[in-house]
């Protein structure tokens, strides 16, 4: 078992102090990277989720994957809740960027104790964005959950 489990009787309603917030986003001014590409840039409300976990161990559970395939709501149905991430019905993407999740009351993991912490990433293979973008995406997402 890695997860503590939620009790039968635990559900979503128990994380209303959840804290999400973006990381990593595109820079809204449309501001191009020298490669082209749009610019990314980490965000404060990202930071300050991260740095409220003071010196605590974490263990991260990062989801990287096709376009409107379902990472956000399987992260969501991981920790049984329905409040985490955004999901959506329709084909247009829902995540941009690259976004945490830390529930409060803490989830904390059977083997050492620590910390979790979601890790939800903007889809790849988008209509609207280039393989070489998506490397980012996924790059940053891999390095940050190491």
């Amino acid at each position: 078992q890695i997860l503590k489990p939620m009790m039968s009787n635990e559900k979503s309603e128990n994380y209303q102090n959840t804290r999400v917030a973006c990381l990593i986003r595109e820079v809204s001014n449309g501001e191009m990277a020298e490669d082209g590409e749009p610019a990314l840039e980490v965000c404060e409300e990202g930071v300050r989720l991260l740095e409220s976990l003071g010196s605590e161990c974490v263990s991260v559970i990062a989801v990287a994957g096709k376009y409107r395939t379902g990472k956000s709501f399987f992260l969501n149905r991981l920790v049984s809740s329905s409040i985490a991430f955004g999901v959506g019905e329709t084909t247009e993407p829902c995540t941009r960027g690259i976004w945490l999740w830390s529930p409060d009351p803490a989830i904390k993991c059977a083997a050492d104790g620590s910390r979790l912490l979601l890790m939800d990433t903007e889809g790849l293979s988008s209509p609207d964005k280039t393989e070489s973008f998506d490397a980012k995406i996924f790059a940053l997402a891999l390095l940050l959950a190491s």
